[in-house]
């Protein structure tokens, strides 16, 4: 590994991310095991957006894509944990993302719903509420 750019922990990866202001640094994350404070300690290092992928709402069908056994609840709480945090930070935006295939396409309605009442949207809304409900 190069010694110039050594392995670091999120907060200071996401620091040294926003030293350029014009440079948003988002996440890309099932964010399993996250809890509410250590959301708040990554999203105050400079986090803009933490994007979650749920490819459903349907935890044996997310199983069958994702090949990972009862990893929809922990997603879903890593959600919450991190909206929670997020509240703390009026900038911060998180988004829900959803990889569409044969498997899944009939249920992206369902998918939608979910992410609405768990306060996201699909990232890359037209409106430019990602993230924010109910605008």
């Amino acid at each position: 590994m190069d010694s110039e750019f050594p392995q670091p922990g999120r907060q200071s990866a996401v620091s040294r991310g926003t030293v350029l202001d014009s440079v948003p640094v988002l996440m890309n994350s099932v964010g399993t095991d996250v809890t509410a404070e250590k959301a708040r300690e990554i999203i105050g290092a400079g986090l803009g957006a933490w994007n979650f992928s749920v490819d459903t709402p349907d935890p044996a069908l997310y199983e069958k894509l994702r090949g990972v056994s009862g990893a929809l609840p922990k997603i879903m709480a890593a959600i919450a944990a991190v909206r929670e945090a997020g509240a703390d930070f009026p900038g911060f935006r998180f988004n829900y993302m959803t990889v569409i295939s044969r498997h899944n396409f009939r249920g992206l309605r369902n998918c939608w719903l979910t992410a609405w009442t768990r306060g996201l949207v699909p990232a890359g809304r037209p409106d430019g509420l990602a993230g924010r409900r109910g605008g």
